[in-house]
């Protein structure tokens, strides 16, 4: 049997949390129309040594266990009726 490391984050997704839908290349953050495609999460890296943020990365979050209600939720955010 082989080890497997497995890395995770848990992500507070709020009202100041920058996230945005994504269908193939074209950002559907302020579309109302109804697309399919990924969720991107925006997180900060912090500069100890500078003691500031540095450039936000964006990020997807892993198909495992998002299901229709976590879909409903982040696209309600957005303005959507379904998600």
């Amino acid at each position: 049997m082989s080890a497997r490391k497995v890395t995770f984050a848990l992500i507070n997704v709020g009202a100041n949390t920058g996230f945005r839908l994504m269908n193939g290349l074209v950002e559907a953050n302020y579309s109302k129309l109804p697309v399919k495609g990924r969720v991107e999460v925006q997180y900060k890296r912090f500069d100890n040594v500078l003691h500031k943020s540095r450039d936000d990365k964006w990020g997807t979050i892993c198909d495992d266990q998002f299901g229709d209600e976590d879909a409903l939720v982040l696209c309600s955010m957005k303005g959507f009726d379904f998600g």
